[in-house]
């Protein structure tokens, strides 16, 4: 069962949808994730915890403070390359996060940010600063230059589109083949030559 509310601290920013897979698309007209986003939805200090997934528009430069707190069935994020800020507490006792990725884009990352998750390695660049507790100590943190992040980025892509290539590829010959091995097809049409002239000798 979808659900629908108003995003903030005091439900007075954009509406918003949960789908019945406990999917959120938030509008592309936002430029930023407004501070306790999600805080009041089951209840103030509660969070949200039908949410598990969510998308966020590249036109979004800021996650604010608390945007996500307590959202505790929320499993992973993908922080899109154009956010430059990640507010204190913006995933904080979120438990079920297991999975972030942080662009190159970002440059701080605020306190407790992702305090109290399930995150066992993130990757975050070396021009970002960490606030107090940003991370639990159960986390791995790996800092890398921009430049090897943006690199590391754009190979995920040519891999995810060669996949998608191939699988439209190996699609096309498959068809190609059952249509060749039809009634009348090329295939078939060789096979009943072969037949006949076995047995003519």
């Amino acid at each position: 069962m979808s659900q629908t509310k108003k995003l903030g601290r005091f439900a007075d920013g954009p509406e918003v949808t949960i789908d019945a897979n406990g999917h959120c698309e938030l509008p592309a007209s936002m430029t930023s994730v407004p501070e306790r986003a999600f805080w009041h939805w089951d209840g103030y200090w509660e969070g949200c915890k039908a949410l598990k997934r969510i998308s966020i528009p590249s036109s979004v430069t800021q996650i604010g403070n608390g945007a996500f707190y307590r959202c505790n069935s929320l499993e992973a994020i993908d922080v899109p390359a154009s956010v430059t800020e990640i507010g204190d507490e913006a995933f904080a006792f979120c438990s079920s996060l297991e999975h972030v990725t942080i662009p190159a884009s970002v440059t701080k990352i605020g306190y407790a940010a992702f305090f109290d998750t399930s995150l066992k390695s993130v990757i975050v660049p070396t021009t970002a600063t960490l606030g107090l507790y940003a991370f639990d100590d159960t986390t791995t943190i790996t800092r890398l230059t921009p430049a090897v992040m943006e690199a590391r980025r754009r190979l995920r892509l040519w891999s995810r589109t060669w996949f998608r290539l191939r699988v439209v590829v190996l699609f096309w010959q498959e068809r190609a083949a059952i249509s060749s091995c039809a009634e009348g097809g090329a295939g078939r049409k060789r096979d009943r030559e072969d037949f006949e002239a076995d047995n003519a000798m």
